[in-house]
């Protein structure tokens, strides 16, 4: 974008002067300007063209500063700035109140320093990116010893039993484990025998009396 927040600009013959204090990329009115009588209005580039720039804001405070006036108990922290604003600091308040203020309001204040002096990094770590490799590593390791003990099963299903119940899918993908293993193992029985039951029990099926001989 061509001009940037903070931007100051004027037409002294006409008197008109204002600031960029918000842009926003791709709109068809990208920067949201506010005059020195405190109107507010969104131009494009041809209409900044016309002026002349003068400066640029330079802002005193920053997002995250706290204040305080001990004596009258008063303690708040700025929350965001509008650069180019008559009003261009928002300030909450330990009591949840908020308010617009200027440079002239915080000076009266007296700033409180950071006791850790934090200095804030959002550069994320290498080893985050290692970690984070790490897990897609083992999670595809996991998914590929799963597939060749189901025998593909998630992809191409036997749909023996899964294609007359819902809950067949999960015999069918028990049965392909035991037709991929090199032994029969209990769990598996015992799993292929517990969705048998759920399936009778959902179809009705819990008297079997009629199928002696």
């Amino acid at each position: 974008m061509k001009y940037k927040v903070g931007d100051r600009f004027e037409d002294k013959g006409e008197g008109i002067g204002f600031a960029i204090y918000s842009r926003r990329t791709g709109s068809d009115f990208p920067y949201y300007i506010e005059f020195t009588d405190g109107g507010r209005d969104q131009v494009k580039d041809n209409f900044i063209d016309s002026y002349t720039k003068i400066g640029e804001t330079k802002m005193k405070y920053k997002v995250g500063d706290r204040l305080e006036d001990k004596g009258a108990g008063i303690e708040f922290a700025i929350y965001e700035v509008k650069i180019g604003s008559h009003f261009p600091y928002l300030i909450e308040f330990t009591d949840g109140g908020i308010q617009e203020a200027t440079d002239a309001d915080i000076d009266s204040y007296t700033k409180i320093e950071d006791p850790l002096n934090v200095v804030w990094d959002d550069t994320p770590a290498e080893t985050d990116v290692d970690e984070f490799s790490s897990i897609m590593k083992s999670f595809g390791d996991m998914l590929n010893e799963k597939n060749s003990r189901y025998g593909d099963a998630a992809l191409k299903p036997l749909s023996i039993v899964g294609k007359h119940h819902r809950l067949g899918v999960k015999v069918d993908e028990k049965l392909s484990r035991i037709r991929n293993s090199d032994d029969l193992k209990k769990n598996d029985v015992a799993d292929t025998i517990g969705y048998l039951f759920l399936i009778c029990k959902d179809m009705g099926w819990e008297d079997f009396s009629d199928q002696l001989d």
